[in-house]
């Protein structure tokens, strides 16, 4: 408790918490009391701090993250492989009292060999909300200031490279003779709905009306679902595989089946470069070629802001070039 009394015309403030006690003298009374309130704070601020819970590295705060947090995440699987991984390098071990920048800016250093920028500072946004969640939620204490590393510069987006016709045509040639006999309808499907692999494997039954011709995503990466119209190829190819489909999903296989059925096809094409995704690429820009305005694509696509529509920007040049000159 704080006191305040008069004394030899000044007016002494004492402050007394426990065994903690500290007193100073002011010209008015005013001044004694805001000196008194700060201190009483800053005291009851310390002894907060000491009584919370002090772990002794990331690597403890990790492991009660992935415990308490990620199972409740839609990319549970990906932060386990990539938490499981950072707990085999030794900054995770170093006590917080000794953990600097400079253990991480050396591990950045070092990751960006093998991985994107992009990648890594996706990776390191899952310890800066670790490290957020303990302090926030669960009361811990440690210093966190070797979070104060810089991200790793990324690279602007390039634009998108176009999958040519011809390009398409080979894969799909050469997806009929693979032993899997429903990889060629879902490149088709998703050259003409521009899902990712993992929407595409979530689509079930009662998501599609093929009389309206419309599929509803339900399960997508933000979170927000949304509806694709189909066109005639998309409608064929959707009719195909519910034909062969066996349970309540429309694709009965998993999104890395899907890539290691996708992988040999692009080889005996002669398209090692193509991965599953471009696939997406190329559907949205041919929405923009058939005239749709970003918002109509956002909406097809899922994409949140105009920036990052942005990296189809040719299709959309295409189309205004043509409309311009009257071809």
């Amino acid at each position: 408790m704080a006191t305040i009394r008069k004394r030899h015309n000044r007016y002494q403030a004492q402050v007394r918490i426990g065994l903690h006690s500290i007193s100073a003298s002011f010209d008015t009374r005013p001044e004694a009391r805001a000196w008194a309130a700060g201190e009483e704070a800053k005291i009851l601020s310390a002894r907060k701090t000491h009584d919370c819970y002090k772990p002794s590295n990331m690597a403890e705060v990790i492991h009660r993250y992935m415990a308490v947090v990620s199972p409740y995440k839609k990319t549970y699987t990906y932060e386990l492989i990539v938490l499981g991984a950072m707990l085999k390098e030794p900054w995770t071990i170093v006590p917080f009292d000794h953990l600097g920048a400079g253990h991480l800016a050396e591990y950045r250093d070092r990751r960006l060999k093998t991985i994107k920028a992009t990648s890594f500072n996706r990776q390191f946004c899952i310890i800066r909300h670790a490290c957020k969640i303990a302090k926030t939620e669960w009361g811990w204490a440690f210093n966190d200031e070797f979070l104060s590393v810089r991200k790793a510069p990324e690279i602007p987006a390039q634009p998108v490279k176009r999958l040519k016709d011809v390009d398409l045509e080979k894969l799909l040639k050469a997806s009929e003779i693979c032993r899997n006999s429903i990889i060629k309808y879902i490149i088709t499907l998703a050259v003409e709905t521009g899902m990712r692999r993992s929407e595409l494997c979530a689509i079930t039954r009662a998501n599609i009306d093929l009389v309206q011709g419309v599929i509803l995503v339900l399960e997508t990466k933000n979170g927000h679902p949304r509806s694709i119209s189909l066109t005639q190829d998309g409608h064929t190819a959707v009719k195909i595989l519910l034909a062969y489909s066996k349970g309540d999903y429309l694709v009965d296989m998993t999104p890395n089946a899907i890539r290691l059925s996708f992988e040999p096809i692009r080889s005996r094409a002669g398209l090692r470069q193509i991965k599953f995704h471009h696939l997406r690429h190329e559907a949205l820009s041919r929405f923009f070629e058939m005239g749709l305005t970003p918002p109509e694509v956002a909406s097809v696509s899922g994409h949140r802001t105009f920036k990052q529509l942005m990296r189809y920007s040719h299709a959309m040049e295409d189309r205004i070039k043509r409309i311009v000159q009257g071809q």
